[in-house]
């Protein structure tokens, strides 16, 4: 599993409006590529001046097709978004390692990889 993280600044007074055009069109989009296994969004914790997503993906071959060859490079921006970030998005690639489960949780899930 690949786990690819997405983050830009936004304005602070048109993040709402993003993150609905996020959830009504971008997420779709991504949720229909084979191999694409979830996301979530998020902004910091008392501010809406940044969005990042991450987003799990089955394998390089799964991001490839929505992406491009260059998917380790290139950020997805739909034309309709640039208008409310306020930069360049800056982007990451991510393996799991290890997993940890709260106490009396199924621990041998955190062997897995």
């Amino acid at each position: 599993m690949i786990t690819r993280v997405w983050e830009c600044g936004v304005g602070p007074a048109t993040a709402a409006e993003l993150i609905r055009w996020i959830e009504l069109n971008s997420w779709p989009k991504v949720a229909a590529v084979p191999g694409f296994l979830g996301g979530t969004l998020y902004t910091p914790l008392g501010s809406d001046d940044k969005i990042i997503t991450v987003s799990h993906w089955a394998d390089s071959a799964a991001i490839k097709a929505y992406v491009g060859a260059n998917w380790l490079a290139t950020p997805v921006v739909y034309d309709e978004e640039r208008p409310y970030l306020t930069g360049e998005p800056t982007l990451a690639h991510y393996v799991r390692r290890q997993t940890i489960h709260p106490a009396g949780g199924d621990q041998s899930a955190s062997q897995r990889r």
